[in-house]
């Protein structure tokens, strides 16, 4: 019972933080898959009487993951910034509230910041990020076409 109420009140959230970036990224695929599907090992693979899904699967899927995974990359970091604020305004009570309330909001007077915390914060995020572009760079390796050893 108590897990279905938790992802009950997350649907909201993650569907405000999914739709923007959903957008654009099928938009990154699809531009991806076209060009790679005017290549002409492409037409080569259709020439040797594979099927449409064969070819679009192993050939134009494949490649076009190799231009893509990185731009999906590049959007993370677009991703954590939008989840906190989205956490901020959805009061999650998660980082991107404990970040927000970190900073100063007091332009006129001396505010005392806790620097650790917000040092933390950010360590955390560059971490994150640093994994997210290692783990991209692994799954390019195992995509490219050109990396195989058989």
């Amino acid at each position: 019972m108590h897990v279905g109420q938790v992802i009950y009140h997350l649907a909201l959230p993650a569907l405000a933080l999914a739709l923007g970036f959903i957008a654009v990224n099928a938009r990154y695929l699809r531009n991806s898959l076209l060009d790679t599907l005017d290549a002409p090992y492409i037409t080569v693979a259709r020439g040797k009487g594979l099927t449409e899904r064969a070819v679009l699967l192993r050939h134009g899927l494949r490649n076009a993951f190799v231009v893509f995974v990185p731009e999906l990359v590049s959007g993370f970091g677009l991703v954590f910034g939008a989840a906190l604020v989205v956490d901020y305004i959805f009061r999650l009570g998660g980082v991107g509230t404990l970040f927000l309330t970190l900073l100063p909001y007091n332009v006129d007077g001396i505010v005392q910041v806790d620097t650790y915390a917000l040092m933390l914060l950010l360590l955390v995020g560059a971490a994150f990020m640093f994994t997210v572009s290692v783990l991209s760079e692994a799954a390019v390796a195992l995509l490219d076409p050109r990396m195989r050893l058989d």
